[in-house]
């Protein structure tokens, strides 16, 4: 079931409860793996490694933590600003939460 099905189901503060259960549990996992979570929107989370302090395992740091929440890991290589690795992705770590909340 997606978020805005599960969304029409739940009263409100059901809703709010389950939203704060898991941006926390998503908030635990990027702490440990040294993410920085920017801001969420609506069910979007949005995260970066290497920042606010650079680091050279920020890729790693980013694949190990969406690997954690199960997520499928797609990697975009590009031509560097500056020497060494970039990898940018974008995933919705929520949507996959909320479908296995509301699992049987």
């Amino acid at each position: 079931m997606g978020f805005t099905a599960l969304a029409a189901r739940l009263s409100p503060e059901a809703l709010v409860e389950l939203l704060e259960e898991c941006f926390t549990a998503i908030d635990e996992i990027m702490d440990r793996h040294g993410v920085t979570k920017l801001k969420t929107i609506g069910d979007a989370y949005m995260a970066v490694g290497g920042l606010p302090v650079r680091n050279e395992t920020h890729a790693h740091d980013v694949v190990a933590a969406a690997r954690r929440l199960g997520l499928p890991v797609v990697m975009v290589c590009r031509p560097p600003v500056e020497p060494g690795p970039r990898v940018d992705s974008v995933e919705s770590a929520l949507a996959w939460l909320v479908s296995r909340a509301s699992a049987p």
